[in-house]
C-alpha cells in the first residue's frame, strides 16, 4: 500500500486469507472488495483472484460464457465494473494457470479471457494479472512464447493473450510506456546457483486510456514475501490530466 493505489488486484490468494485481506483493505480505505471465491463453488485451482478498490464497483461480465464456461477455471478470473470519477470501466483480474497442470484448464481459460476482451472494442477495459507468459521479448517487439507452434492448442492459447489482444485495441501498458529496450522481469527462478527470470505479470489497457507510468516494484519479492514483483501503473483517461493508481 506504499504506492497509495486506487485499485489493487491480487492473484493466487488462498481461501483462508480472503477475509483477512478484506479487513486489511477496508482499514486502508479500500472498502470495495471482490474475490473469485465468491462467484464460484469450483475448487479447480484452490487459489483465487482478489480486487480491492477505493472506488465503488459492481460485478461485471464474467469470463467464460455458454459452452466455454464449463471448461475454464473460474477461480482464475474476477470481473468488475469500476465507477471511477472519470467514468466507468471494466476491470478484469486474471491468473493464467501454468501449462504443467494436467487438468487441461489452461487453454480454455486463456481463450475465454481473450473472447471476454472483445468487449474492449466498445467500452473501456483494463486487464491485469499473472499471465505466465511470455518467454522473451525482442527489441523490435517480437514476443517469444513458451509453447512451440507444433503444439497447436497450447500455442493458440498463449498467443491469444500475448499477441491477440491487439485486435481489440488493447495495449501492453508497460511496453506502451517504456518501450522494448528496457529489459525487465517480474518472477525469478533459482537452480543450483543459477538464476533467471521472466516478465509474467502484465497490465493491458483499451484504447480509452493512456499510460502515464508503469513499473515493477521488486521490494516485496526481494524481501521474500512473494515470488512475484508488484506491478504498478498510473493509468489515465484519454485527455485526463491526472489518473488512477493501480497495482497488480
Amino acid at each position: 500500500m506504499a504506492h497509495k493505489p486506487h485499485v489493487v488486484v491480487l492473484q493466487e490468494v488462498r481461501a483462508g486469507g480472503i477475509e483477512d485481506l478484506r479487513l486489511r483493505f477496508r482499514a486502508a480505505g479500500m472498502r470495495h472488495f471482490a474475490c473469485s471465491h465468491d462467484a464460484t463453488r469450483e475448487r479447480v485451482l484452490g487459489r483465487y483472484v482478489v480486487v480491492a478498490s477505493r472506488y465503488p464497483f459492481a460485478r461485471g461480465e464474467a469470463v467464460g460464457q455458454g459452452e466455454a464456461a464449463a471448461a475454464i477455471a473460474h477461480e482464475a478470473t474476477v470481473a468488475v465494473e469500476v465507477r471511477a470519477p472519470g467514468g466507468r470501466f471494466d476491470l478484469v483480474g486474471v491468473y493464467v494457470p501454468p501449462l504443467a497442470r494436467l487438468d487441461g484448464v489452461k487453454v480454455p481459460t486463456q481463450m475465454a479471457i481473450h473472447e471476454r476482451m472483445r468487449a474492449a472494442l466498445e467500452r473501456p477495459h483494463i486487464l491485469c494479472g499473472d499471465f505466465n507468459s511470455p518467454k522473451a521479448e525482442s527489441l523490435d517487439g517480437v514476443v517469444t512464447l513458451f509453447t512451440r507452434a507444433t503444439r497447436a492448442a497450447e500455442y493458440a492459447g498463449e498467443h491469444a493473450l500475448m499477441d491477440g489482444l491487439r485486435q481489440f485495441g488493447m495495449s501492453d501498458a508497460y511496453r506502451a510506456r517504456n518501450g522494448y529496450r528496457v529489459d525487465e522481469r517480474s518472477w525469478y527462478w533459482k537452480n543450483r546457483g543459477r538464476t533467471g527470470g521472466y516478465r509474467l505479470d502484465h497490465i493491458f489497457v483499451s484504447r480509452h486510456f493512456r499510460v502515464a507510468r508503469c513499473w515493477y516494484d521488486h521490494s516485496v519479492r526481494e524481501r521474500g514475501l512473494s515470488d512475484h514483483s508488484i506491478m504498478c501503473g498510473n493509468v489515465l483517461w484519454r485527455g485526463e490530466a491526472r489518473g488512477m493508481g493501480h497495482e497488480a
